[in-house]
């Protein structure tokens, strides 16, 4: 193989590394980790161990490591939250704006600037039929590949996987990114109750 494709992805990375976003990510870990844990309000891991509960502990699941500080869990689980990002792995629906005009959504304007595509090039129906398609097939695809990340990650660094509900789960990710990872980190470095481990 030639050598300039060879160096390609070693330069990148070197850039990516050397960006302003991967400073602005430092920083933000930074903050995280000096968040206090009293301050982070995790959801209760009480709940009754039935049959319907055990039927989805594959599928909704805490991490916890005996001896593990919430700092070190911080880090941790932000670590692993970046190689499970689902929300990334495919370019969102632009915005219902005019071809060559910038995006009133930040977090979507630079899309708008990388693709110049109407959101409308397939009508109102190609919307919908996407989102139905998307809602179906994808969802529970997405959703078992982040629970693999999650289980590879994690697991290489010492955490075991806990059943629990549907509703304990949704209540941990249901907020931002941010608030996210501070809960599992708390939920990973404080005592539990006796949980089942989960299996895949």
């Amino acid at each position: 193989m030639n050598s300039r494709y060879r160096i390609a992805p070693v330069m990148l990375a070197a850039a990516f590394i050397s960006s302003p976003a991967a400073a602005q990510s430092a920083t933000s870990l930074d903050t995280l980790i000096a968040t206090d844990p009293t301050t982070v309000i995790a959801p209760s891991l009480d709940f009754p161990h039935d049959k319907d509960a055990q039927s989805t502990y594959w599928k909704y699941f805490i991490f916890h490591k005996d001896g593990v500080d919430f700092r070190t869990a911080v880090a941790d689980v932000s670590e692993c939250e970046s190689y499970s990002k689902i929300n990334d792995m495919f370019v969102r629906v632009p915005e219902l704006v005019p071809y060559g005009t910038a995006s009133t959504n930040p977090a979507s304007a630079q899309q708008d600037r990388r693709y110049q595509v109407k959101s409308t090039q397939f009508g109102v129906a190609g919307l919908l039929l996407g989102g139905l398609v998307s809602s179906y097939t994808l969802g529970p695809v997405l959703r078992r590949l982040y629970n693999t990340n999650q289980r590879n990650c994690m697991g290489f660094k010492g955490y075991k996987p806990y059943g629990v509900t549907e509703q304990i789960a949704k209540a941990i990710e249901g907020g931002t990114i941010q608030q996210r990872i501070l809960i599992k980190a708390k939920i990973a470095s404080n005592p539990i109750p006796a949980l089942e481990e989960s299996q895949p």
